[in-house]
């Protein structure tokens, strides 16, 4: 049986936040789903929560993702952060693997891959969207071929 985690969602859309949390409900191995609507909430939340994998969207007012995630992993090395986003460009993506996030996924994947993404970052692993996968790869390839 595989141990049960809590889930934490940042995201300033609640209507977006109120449907992951009724897909995240379904799943056994998820002991608490909590929110927070911006990163400044999600900071003054997330000291009383332990065994825990975020959900971190990048663009929110008060504080972004990219500020919460290292802010977060400053006081607790051990969490684990997901960025969610919609955007798949290269400064997104680098500053959120710089700030420390465990894996990216975009905001169109599938339930099937956001439970693949979580059952990877509870082993340990990173997860990357295969769209995510995609754009890394042609960045490295742009820069070897013109430097």
């Amino acid at each position: 049986m595989m141990k049960k985690i809590n889930i934490f969602l940042v995201d300033d859309h609640a209507l977006f936040r109120e449907g992951l949390r009724f897909l995240l409900q379904k799943m056994d191995f998820v002991e608490q789903i909590l929110e927070a609507e911006n990163g400044k909430d999600f900071l003054e939340k997330i000291v009383e929560v332990k065994n825990c994998i975020v959900l971190m969207d990048i663009e929110m007012p008060i504080m972004n993702g990219i500020e919460t995630t290292r802010k977060a992993l400053e006081h607790d090395p051990e969490l684990k952060i997901l960025a969610l986003s919609m955007y798949s460009e290269e400064s997104y993506l680098t500053s959120m693997i710089e700030a420390g996030a465990s894996g990216f996924l975009l905001k169109n994947s599938s339930f099937s891959e956001v439970k693949s993404a979580l059952r990877d970052v509870m082993e340990g692993k990173n997860y990357f969207s295969p769209a995510i996968i995609q754009s890394i790869l042609e960045i490295m390839n742009q820069k070897i071929n013109h430097p």
